[in-house]
């Protein structure tokens, strides 16, 4: 136990029992020169005697000579009907002992509340509890069989006697590897969500709370505790937060942040999720999120910050920071330390994570939720956790540098100011002059109020720390709706301007909204032009297609297009809105549909005279991937030279958009076998995407593994080496273990341990390809049908038949349903 809470914690009562100047000398000469040592017991004693009064003097003697007489209980001793064998522990509240029941002859635990809490208030609360905990009956919650005081007025409980030993030790004893782990961890899950059922959350989920004991050879975990926590919360002890040496209302390393935030009322179920969270997060690491010696040497405030704000690492990178304990903990686990790294990243990274949301509303709801993903991670089926979106990280990043991101409102101002001036030329009606009059009074009251927005919500020295772009927006929105329901043709226009631009930022669910506000104001209002709905018709589809909503997008772009004519719109913006629809009947394999509508977007721009604008090249580039996703590959090859062509006359070299349609041209022709056509497309456009993004970039590793594949398969195994095993260590940087990029560049350097003769390793990352796969693409893709072919010869060079033949079934199973 820490040396500093055990010194705080009996001064603070020490001195709870003074006052006047005798409790101030004791305090000066207690503290002497640490100075936080004695505020942090000066705000606990002005808290405490400011909401409830201090303990009574007498009532603490008294039960100061109960606790030396417990604490060297002999058999026989005995509190109320029950007689007192040994202690047992110390718990946050009190200490726990088995006792007998003499009258049933029957085992039970004892557990005595500390001092320092109203035993009237205690015994009330309990009382108020005690219907629901009765109604708790499930195999893995002891039971709370009885309560009462002593006659010195100390509360005490009775519980089920459980003999058993925390959670984590007994996993580390039993050296349970990590699928038993979630095991018996989805069983504590039970047992919380049967409690929460009740009305019951337990508030101090840890592993000296959760006991493992062996029914019929079987583990089965038991959580104890549950409603004390709750019955002994009153007031005085929420505000101080102290129930015993170094602890706050639960225990600090597996506390909640709105535990730490003081606030009773603003307790739920997703407390105990936390706190479950971290709980998982220690079975699967065998190291707590935080390390609990650092985080107990921080002062009061600091313990509270912390828990409050600071991000947790993802198990994974947990377990590499500590080095040599690293493989200890592995084989507590069955495995090594680079095996265990691979379990945890992926599914049980972000299930961990998701269950240790600073933000609740980001949590699982329930803890059936948490459980049911779990379940999903364990069958191989998609989980409902995964790596935070990149909008995402921004807003993380922007809370945690707020001085930084303020600066940014500019940045922002300027995009909106461009879309709310831009889309002016939208309509090319005969009434030419009216509609340029009307945009144009439009525009500048638009261009007037964001003007006037981001001024007056431009950062002073005073907040330059607590502005962000995004909140600059949201102000913005308000604002849009407060003020401007005279103007509703403004109010539309900024709704529609500003959730284009929410979307650009990746807040697809703010843009949706307003745009759909945006939609609805413009559908009544009799001064909108047909083409102003369609705008935003198409704005919204957009979002549609970003959030895979891809039916809801084909309709709202199929109704924007039957809105307007050809004669009444610029063509490059109804070309534009043709392309985005074949863009996603291709994601949903439409191939017909697809060349159907790009040959329309095509056939506009023909019309227009914009053969020679990226807007076209993109529309030939888009006819190529849907020709080559019908089968005719000669076809889409044309379409990839003919794109290319344009762009490398309208676009600078290393422009994202030329490489995208290199990388695609360059696999065709690698497919067809003409290697000697695909090798200098990949280095030259790997020379301009290392000049133009560097060579720690997405685009650059997708460049970088399909040449290494390339070079592999012409022979060249000293000069693919390199780049197939950078391609996949940028792609694990950037995207995560468990992105599809990361599964690709996996067979590929698996083909290129077996050109090396290295069959073992190649089987190590062919597991792990097709464990990727079938988690993101779904175990029918016909990439899964690839990597399991793959697989199956590399068992055959290992020897191992019969595996070999099993993987090989699967993969000719998949084959058949794409016939």
């Amino acid at each position: 136990m820490n040396t500093r809470w055990d010194n705080m914690w009996e001064i603070f009562h020490a001195a709870a029992t003074l006052s006047g100047s005798e409790r101030a000398a004791f305090l000066d000469d207690a503290c002497k020169d640490d100075a936080e040592l004695r505020a942090e017991i000066d705000a606990l004693l002005e808290s405490h005697e400011r909401e409830d009064g201090l303990p009574d003097p007498t009532a603490y003697l008294a039960d100061l000579a109960i606790d030396e007489e417990l604490a060297t209980a002999a058999a026989g001793q005995r509190i109320g009907a029950y007689r007192i064998v040994r202690e047992v522990g110390q718990g946050g509240m009190g200490a726990v002992y088995e006792a007998e029941q003499e009258q049933l002859k029957r085992r039970v635990a004892l557990k005595l509340i500390r001092l320092g809490m109203d035993t009237q208030q205690v015994v009330a609360r309990f009382e108020a509890e005690r219907q629901a905990l009765a109604m708790m009956n499930h195999p893995n919650v002891a039971r709370v069989i009885d309560a009462g005081s002593t006659e010195a007025g100390r509360p005490y409980f009775i519980m089920e006697f459980i003999d058993g030993v925390p959670i984590t030790d007994y996993c580390d004893a039993k050296r349970l590897d990590t699928a038993q782990r979630l095991e018996l961890f989805l069983a504590v899950c039970a047992g919380v969500q049967h409690a929460h059922q009740k009305g019951i959350i337990h508030r101090d989920l840890k592993p000296g709370n959760v006991l493992v004991t062996e029914e019929d050879g079987k583990p089965v975990p038991k959580i104890i505790d549950f409603g004390i926590a709750k019955a002994t919360a009153q007031h005085s002890v929420e505000k101080s937060l102290f129930t015993q040496v170094g602890m706050l209302i639960g225990t600090p390393e597996y506390m909640s942040p709105e535990q730490a935030g003081l606030a009773e009322l603003d307790i739920d179920v997703r407390t105990d999720v936390y706190s479950l969270g971290v709980l998982l997060f220690e079975l699967l690491v065998g190291a707590l999120p935080f390390e609990p010696a650092e985080l107990r040497r921080a002062g009061y405030d600091e313990i509270r910050r912390r828990i409050r704000e600071e991000e947790p690492s993802l198990p994974s990178a947990r377990l590499s920071t500590l080095h040599a304990r690293s493989e200890e903990l592995a084989e507590k686990r069955r495995t090594d330390t680079r095996s265990l790294l691979r379990t945890l990243r992926g599914d049980l990274d972000w299930i961990t994570m998701r269950a240790l949301e600073k933000d609740r509303d980001r949590r699982y709801p329930t803890v059936n939720e948490l459980a049911t993903d779990l379940r999903r991670h364990i069958t191989d089926e998609p989980v409902l956790a995964g790596p935070p979106s990149a909008a995402y990280r921004v807003r993380k990043f922007a809370r945690r540098h707020k001085l930084l991101v303020a600066a940014a409102g500019a940045v922002v101002l300027s995009l909106v100011l461009g879309m709310a001036t831009a889309t002016i030329g939208l309509l090319r009606a005969t009434d030419a002059e009216r509609i340029a009059r009307e945009e144009a009074q439009t525009a500048e009251a638009v261009s007037d109020f964001l003007t006037d927005l981001f001024r007056t919500s431009e950062p002073s020295a005073a907040d330059l720390d607590t502005t962000t772009a995004r909140e600059v927006l949201d102000r913005g929105v308000a604002r849009v709706r407060e003020e401007l329901g005279e103007e509703p043709v403004v109010q539309s226009r900024l709704m529609h301007v500003m959730g284009i631009v929410y979307a650009q930022l990746g807040l697809l669910d703010e843009a949706e909204r307003l745009l759909d506000e945006a939609l609805e104001k413009r559908r009544l209002l009799p001064a909108v032009s047909r083409a102003d709905i369609a705008e935003t018709l198409s704005g919204l589809a957009g979002v549609k297609h970003l959030s895979s909503q891809h039916n809801e997008a084909i309709a709202l772009y199929a109704e924007a297009i039957e809105l307007v004519s050809a004669d009444e719109v610029d063509p490059l913006w109804l070309a534009t809105v043709y392309r985005s629809l074949g863009g996603v009947y291709e994601s949903v394999a439409k191939h017909e549909e697809s060349l159907r509508t790009l040959a329309e977007a095509r056939s506009m721009l023909d019309r227009a005279g914009m053969e020679d604008t990226a807007e076209y090249a993109r529309v030939i580039r888009n006819i190529g991937i849907s020709q080559w996703g019908d089968g005719d590959v000669e076809a889409a090859r044309a379409s990839y030279d003919q794109s290319l062509e344009i762009y490398d006359r309208v676009l600078e070299a290393g422009h994202p958009e030329v490489s995208y349609v290199v990388n695609s041209l360059a696999i065709l022709n690698y497919n067809l076998g003409d290697f000697d056509a695909a090798r200098p497309l990949l280095e030259r456009e790997l020379r301009n995407l290392e000049r133009t993004l560097g060579r720690e970039h997405q685009h650059t590793a997708s460049i970088m593994n399909n040449l290494g594949l390339l070079l592999l398969d012409m022979g060249l195994i000293e000069e693919a080496a390199p780049k197939i095993n950078e391609s996949l260590e940028i792609r694990e940087t950037l995207l995560g273990p468990d992105h599809e990029d990361v599964a690709t560049s996996l067979i590929n350097r698996a083909k290129l341990h077996l050109a090396t003769d290295r069959p073992e390793a190649a089987s190590d990352d062919l597991r792990r390809c097709i464990a990727i796969r079938e988690r993101v693409l779904g175990t029918k893709h016909p990439y899964v049908a690839t990597a399991l072919e793959l697989h199956g010869e590399t068992l055959r060079q290992l020897d191992r038949p019969d595996e070999a033949q099993a993987i090989e079934r699967r993969a000719a199973a998949i084959r058949e349903l794409q016939e």
